[in-house]
C-alpha cells in the first residue's frame, strides 16, 4: 500500500494524462506493379517528394517502405 492519499494519485493521474498524445502513422510498402513484388526504391522515391512533404517523410526499416 502507497502513503500517500488518493486524491495525490488521481491529481497526478490527471496531470499525465493531459500531457499524453497520440500519433498517427501510416506507411507505405512499394510494389512492382507487374509482379507485386516489393522493389527497394524507397530512396528514390523520397528524393521525388517535395518540399514540407519531403521533410516530413522518411525511410522507414526496409528499402521498400516510406
Amino acid at each position: 500500500m502507497s502513503d500517500r492519499p488518493a486524491a495525490a494519485l488521481s491529481a497526478r493521474a490527471v496531470d499525465t494524462a493531459a500531457r499524453l498524445t497520440l500519433g498517427v502513422e501510416e506507411e507505405f510498402l512499394l510494389l512492382d506493379p507487374a509482379t507485386g513484388e516489393s522493389l527497394p526504391v524507397a530512396d528514390r522515391v523520397l528524393a521525388a517528394l517535395h518540399g514540407a512533404t519531403r521533410e516530413q517523410s522518411r525511410q522507414e526499416f526496409r528499402h521498400s517502405m516510406v
